[in-house]
């Protein structure tokens, strides 16, 4: 028997052009403590839609907008990137007050911004889109309708959105200790 091989047909993937474009924060997803080079970090993905910037991915559905998340450590340190991201979509920096009170995530959810988008190759040689900042919309410029569905998962939460993370997210989240301990040291 003779077995030919073959190069399977990579797929392109469809990537938000580099520049500035307008998106809209649609969820955000609890990664609980993750490993990083700095150390066992508590993290979050920040899911962001580009409704500029379509692809039919399914004939069914039409057109639909690029989605890119942006994972960050799930800190309100005065230098870090959540706070800036989230200043961004907030339209303006918080308020001493606001920080002291605590600033809720889910009160962004929906709101559009400017997105600053570059191309970089990765580890493994491909290109890739990189959120590189965000900043607050300039009045009076007009934001197409939302497209996906807002949601926030919280692993405290239980399986409330559980079904709207996405797989390779579900592998991470489960191995963080909130997961475990909420499962009763359990992954699954």
């Amino acid at each position: 028997m003779k077995l030919e091989f073959k190069e399977g047909t990579k797929k392109e993937r469809k990537m938000v052009p580099e520049g500035s474009h307008v998106a809209r924060l649609y969820g955000c997803i609890d990664l609980g403590t993750q490993e990083t080079y700095y150390g066992p970090t508590k993290q979050l993905a920040l899911l962001f839609e580009f409704p500029d910037h379509t692809h039919v991915f399914r004939e069914e559905e039409g057109p639909q907008p690029l989605g890119r998340t942006k994972i960050v450590t799930a800190s309100l340190n005065e230098k870090s990137i959540l706070l800036k991201i989230l200043q961004g979509v907030n339209g303006k920096a918080f308020t001493d007050k606001d920080k002291a009170n605590g600033i809720s995530i889910d009160s962004m959810i929906g709101k559009a911004c400017l997105i600053s988008v570059s191309h970089n190759k990765g580890k493994d040689g491909n290109m890739y889109d990189n959120i590189e900042g965000v900043t607050p919309l300039p009045a009076g410029l007009p934001v197409k309708d939302q497209v996906n569905e807002s949601f926030v998962y919280e692993i405290t939460s239980g399986n409330k959105n559980w079904d709207r993370v996405p797989e390779w997210m579900k592998e991470k989240i489960k191995s963080s200790p909130e997961y475990i301990s909420i499962n009763g040291g359990s992954s699954e």
